[in-house]
């Protein structure tokens, strides 16, 4: 990792891998020293221009580079990232172009440029906020228009995934052999938070007024670590490569001049992994819907499985026969919990602003012991808040009434 008072040399060294990835000799380049963190801990973000001098054409350009925070190695989730962009999805969309009647192509993630793991890590991607593009209020729950086209989205994504498998196995697993879990390298630290945000939504369940509720998710926090594991991992049939980390914050939207979305960008793939499409639609249903979009989960299913059927079938097969829509219904009821116990946690993320926590990951002498302190005193404050309970208890209750929890 770079020294952090190199960050304008840093800049200019990734602005200009972009002119020369572009082909462009005769450029002006503007860094914008101006970082920003995400809601989490993996990446510092940036923005600058390449400007091309002989056209005027002005190249806006997002970079994501590895914090210099020295108790973590970033370097396994920026590699998985770079592999989506350099591997997986010129796979997909050659498979996409191989289709001339495909109608709606999945191609909703930012223009990749270019990217290093060493000495410099980072990523430069296409900066989407002049394109119109910009980041959903975290704080607030998905309404029905978002969320049916992020279903619908992801419907022609993993169709993708589906139609390389069913045309194409070798292909299929070669491609998905160079996809490595960083997820599952992160999971004692996840299982721990998964515990502690969990143990905090029961708070809100009374043994006395909510008998069933309190009885089906009464044992939970004390095998919390077995409960994840067998929300995690999946062996069935039905998989395909997935986002991983499909919160709200990882997608970019555009809106018309009347202010309704028209469009949605899917970003930040580190934790890229195969399994089953539940775990993608789980994740951000439960992190991000309301208690009255949860009561409509069927709707939703039949939006997302419409556009995965229409791809499949724009590319040649027939969805019903690789993932019929009683496949999909039976795998949520197994799979979801994932989403349920993941939503649960997220919520600290999203009710809480990140400046918040952002200190942590700017002070690079700050001791993991003084982390773990802060991080639990604010996730104390976080469980006794209004807001967290009543979205997380409602995530509990639709998780016994659809009987994801039994």
């Amino acid at each position: 990792m770079s020294d952090p008072g190199s960050t304008k040399e840093d800049l200019n060294e990734i602005l200009k891998s972009v002119a020369e990835e572009l082909n462009i000799e005769n450029y002006e380049l503007v860094p914008d020293e101006t970082g920003t963190y995400g809601d989490g801990f993996a990446s510092q973000f940036y923005t600058g221009q390449v400007k091309n001098k002989d056209t005027g054409k002005i190249i806006n350009v997002a970079i994501k580079k590895s914090p210099p925070y020295k108790e973590v190695d970033f370097s396994g989730l920026f590699r998985s990232e770079i592999t989506f962009y350099k591997e997986v999805f010129p796979r997909l969309s050659s498979l996409q172009k191989e289709h001339p009647a495909l109608s709606k192509p999945f191609d909703n993630i930012p223009k990749y440029f270019c990217s290093q793991l060493q000495p410099l890590t980072f990523i430069a991607l296409e900066n989407l906020k002049p394109l119109g593009y910009t980041m959903y209020d975290k704080t607030k729950t998905l309404d029905p228009s978002h969320l049916k086209l992020i279903f619908t989205v992801y419907g022609r994504f993993h169709a993708c995934s589906f139609v390389l498998k069913e045309n194409n196995p070798e292909g299929y697993k070669e491609l998905t052999d160079k996809i490595v879990d960083e997820f599952s390298k992160l999971l004692n630290i996840v299982i721990a938070q998964i515990e502690s945000s969990f143990k905090g939504a029961f708070r809100s369940v009374h043994a006395e007024t909510e008998k069933d509720l309190y009885e089906k998710t009464k044992n939970i926090p004390d095998n919390i670590k077995e409960v994840f594991l067998k929300a995690y991992n999946y062996d069935g049939k039905f998989d395909c490569i997935i986002h991983g980390d499909c919160w709200s914050n990882n997608m970019l939207f555009k809106y018309t001049s009347e202010n309704e979305v028209e469009d949605v960008k899917l970003i930040d793939f580190q934790l890229l992994r195969t399994s089953t499409p539940v775990h993608d639609l789980s994740y951000f249903f439960y992190s991000g819907a309301s208690k009255k979009d949860f009561d409509k989960l069927t709707e939703y299913l039949q939006i997302y499985y419409k556009s995965f059927e229409e791809t499949c079938k724009e590319m040649g097969v027939d969805a019903n026969k690789i993932f019929p829509f009683e496949k999909l219904i039976e795998e949520w009821k197994k799979n979801a919990l994932f989403g349920v116990l993941m939503g649960i946690y997220l919520w600290n993320i999203k009710l809480l602003p990140k400046e918040r926590f952002q200190f942590m990951i700017k002070d690079q002498d700050i001791s993991k012991e003084k982390i773990m302190q802060i991080w639990t005193d604010m996730m104390e404050e976080m469980y006794r808040s209004e807001g967290y309970q009543e979205k997380t208890k409602a995530i509990l209750v639709h998780a016994v009434e659809f009987g994801i929890i039994d």
